[in-house]
């Protein structure tokens, strides 16, 4: 569940803007990614949707929602989280063989999407992020112990979490692990005003 002002406070606290290197871990039914694409869209930005096993299923309802154009998702890869920082990951998908088979529209539309996946793998290694995004139902803390060396210099990051107790468990993970500032743990509450004609 996130409320709107904290998927906008999400967006203002990790910085995402025109022509930055997102990644993103969520399990918000691509609320968070489709927000990030539509910022960025048409951008010389990459946003990586990083989801288990690379598939796309769990962040598909809000992008097919939007029925973004071709030219707005040419920059966002969706790579399995598991194969980050695995040396051996590139060797195994190019051992990969294809079947001596008669080629059908869906091997070849499965083998675009693996190729799709192996492209963006690559770029995730060479790429300095500038933001990061962690807002799922997985074990948020060794999300965050695995993709914080991938940020440059001075970027920034987001935690999210309904439970307390993960998000202190990864403050203190930061304090102890060094090289960040200004680390904090914040809430966001919204509050409706009524204003009354005359008044």
């Amino acid at each position: 569940y996130l409320r709107r002002d904290t998927l906008a406070m999400l967006l203002s606290l990790s910085n995402v803007n025109h022509g930055s290197n997102i990644a993103i871990v969520e399990s918000c039914q691509g609320l968070i990614l489709a927000s990030a694409i539509q910022r960025c869209a048409g951008g010389d930005g990459l946003i990586f949707n990083l989801t288990p096993a690379g598939e796309h299923n769990s962040t598909s309802p809000c992008c097919d929602f939007m029925d973004f154009s071709s030219e707005s998702t040419a920059n966002v890869y969706t790579i399995p989280i598991e194969n980050i920082g695995d040396t051996n990951a590139v060797e195994r998908v190019n051992q990969v063989k294809p079947k001596q088979e008669e080629p059908t529209e869906k091997s070849l539309q499965a083998l675009a999407r693996r190729q799709r996946r192996f492209d963006g793998l690559q770029l995730f290694e060479k790429t300095k992020l500038n933001s990061l995004i962690i807002a799922s139902k997985y074990d948020s803390l060794s999300i965050l112990q695995h993709l914080v060396d991938y940020l440059a210099i001075s970027s920034h990051f987001v935690v999210y979490s309904q439970s307390i107790q993960t998000l202190l468990e990864c403050y203190q993970f930061l304090k102890k692990h060094g090289g960040t500032i200004h680390v904090e743990v914040a809430d966001s509450w919204l509050r409706e005003y009524q204003v009354r004609l005359s008044k």
